[in-house]
């Protein structure tokens, strides 16, 4: 059985990554919503290729899902540390200054480091 510590992150990762993924999505998906990523979607359904869709959506939801892992260390709700090049450890919290989500989808990480292709959650696509 796992311990308390282990128990915390996993209900921290399951309500502050996938519960808030999960809503965001679902959010999306209301006919009203004029969020880019909606509008997309949207008109990939209302076209018909569901292979089009998918390809769209699943890197769309990978996408939110880092997003709201980051968000969750920025706002102090998921404590997580990584080693620096010297194997100190680095509380990502303080170093990533609250921008950690913003750099993520307002910056070029994915452009940089993904080898798949990556569409701005501001893009139409």
């Amino acid at each position: 059985m796992p311990g308390d510590v282990v128990e915390d992150f996993g209900r921290s990762i399951v309500e502050n990554v996938r519960d808030r993924t999960i809503a965001s999505c679902r959010t999306r998906l209301q006919a009203d919503s004029q969020h880019a990523r909606s509008r997309k979607w949207r008109k990939l359904a209302e076209a018909g290729d569901s292979d089009a869709l998918l390809q769209a959506v699943i890197p769309d939801v990978v996408d939110e899902t880092l997003f709201y892992l980051l968000d969750a260390i920025d706002h102090g709700r998921l404590r997580l540390a990584a080693y620096d090049q010297d194997g100190k450890t680095v509380d990502l919290y303080e170093a990533g200054l609250s921008e950690l989500g913003g750099w993520y989808v307002g910056g070029d990480w994915p452009k940089r480091y993904s080898k798949e292709p990556y569409v701005s959650p501001n893009d139409e696509g």
